[in-house]
């Protein structure tokens, strides 16, 4: 018998050790000898990942969030919508803060919560007019260069206005002003003194019968600088 046999055999091995010719795996080198990592930095993994780059949507395509699509979001081309299926509130918070919530969206109710100063050119509210069908009522919000609250009323033969009981820790005492309007009859008033919580009134006549209005600054936050330079 000769020592070797040499010979061309085509068809499927039964078994092999690896492959004549390696094949390259998105990238990676496999000859079925050894199990390999697939790696694609163009790929986030469902395990999640980082974006390096930009991510664009086309209009109308939506991030959901939630098993059951509980948070939407998404651009319709001309406006940016943010539905909320599931109900209950939607919190931005501080990370930097021990995650402190600085907003917090009550969705149900349309309600806005915050922490800090709300900054604005203008404020106003808008309500469907209370007596015409098919109106809408707008006011704009009354301004002044300090942080103030106020109590108004009706006196009629008492000379002493209680302040409610919390001003004591919510305003400064010696901000508080009270104007006096008589009203029935004609006389005269004036604040002799504010003590305790209480403002008492005197009256050029006995009887005592009038408005009044008591504005104060509030102490619990801080007093802003009406005029100042932009940065």
């Amino acid at each position: 018998m000769p020592g070797s046999i040499s010979s061309n055999i085509t068809g499927n091995a039964a078994t092999a050790t690896a492959l004549q010719n390696a094949r390259n795996i998105n990238g990676v080198s496999f000859d079925g000898t050894a199990d390999i990592t697939i790696a694609d930095n163009t790929k986030i993994p469902t395990a999640g990942g980082t974006f390096t780059g930009n991510v664009t949507f086309q209009d109308n395509k939506i991030l959901r969030f939630g098993t059951g699509a509980d948070v939407e979001q998404y651009w319709n081309g001309a406006d940016f919508y943010t539905d909320i299926n599931g109900g209950g509130n939607w919190f931005i918070r501080d990370g930097n803060s021990s995650n402190a919530t600085r907003y917090t969206f009550d969705v149900d109710n349309g309600n806005l919560t915050m922490t800090g100063t709300l900054v604005a050119r203008d404020k106003e509210f808008l309500i469907d007019h209370p007596t015409k069908e098919g109106m809408k009522l707008r006011h704009g919000v009354l301004e002044g260069p300090e942080h103030s609250v106020y109590v108004r009323g009706k006196l009629v033969d008492s000379k002493v206005i209680e302040l409610p009981d919390y001003w004591t820790g919510l305003v400064r005492e010696d901000t508080i002003t009270v104007s006096l309007t008589a009203f029935g009859d004609h006389n005269e008033y004036w604040v002799e003194k504010i003590e305790d919580n209480k403002i008492y009134i005197k009256s050029t006549y006995g009887n005592v019968k009038c408005f009044y209005h008591v504005f104060a600054e509030r102490k619990d936050v801080d007093r802003f600088d009406v005029e100042f330079k932009e940065d």
